[in-house]
């Protein structure tokens, strides 16, 4: 019978890894090999990933760019020319991915016939919604919940 997935979940197994999880043996190989190595020449994550990708065919997912609201858990301050000081843990995220954040302009939610920012990040998650989760998906686990929402965002990009 399927349940919904809602707050307060619990995984009963382990996440699937159906991309990562056969190369997950090269990269134990590759961090086991590195031990004996000097620090100097230890793979980095990102050169991890250039190998299985030229070695292995693995194909990474990471947007080059990313537009965020000016949520606290990434922006640590605005600063008066329209930047933004991130917070340390996004910068590490960040770096740790190579994609480019791009944040909305505060107050600019509601600026009539201007760049609305704050419009459009809240109009791509109602759309989003919209497409992805009307009517309540019904699914057991959030495994299903992920397939289900893989398959029907390939759909709408027509792959």
């Amino acid at each position: 019978m399927p349940v919904l997935v809602a707050a307060g979940y619990t995984r009963k197994e382990p996440a699937a890894k159906p991309k990562l999880g056969p190369l997950l043996p090269m990269i134990d190989a590759m961090l086991e090999a590195d031990r004996a190595a000097p620090a100097k020449q230890r793979h980095t994550a990102k050169r991890i990933f250039e190998r299985l990708r030229d070695e292995h065919g693995f194909a990474g997912g990471v947007p080059l760019s990313v537009l965020y609201d000016n949520t606290k858990i990434a922006v640590a301050k605005i600063c008066g020319d329209g930047k933004r000081e991130r917070t340390r843990a996004f910068t590490e995220l960040c770096s740790h991915y190579l994609f480019r954040d791009r944040f909305g302009r505060p107050s600019k939610g509601n600026d009539k016939g201007k760049r609305n920012d704050k419009g459009k990040v809240e109009g791509l998650v109602k759309l989003s919604r919209a497409d992805f989760m009307v009517p309540n998906p019904q699914v057991t686990s959030f495994a299903a919940l992920n397939a289900m929402l893989e398959e029907r965002c390939r759909a709408r990009q027509g792959d």
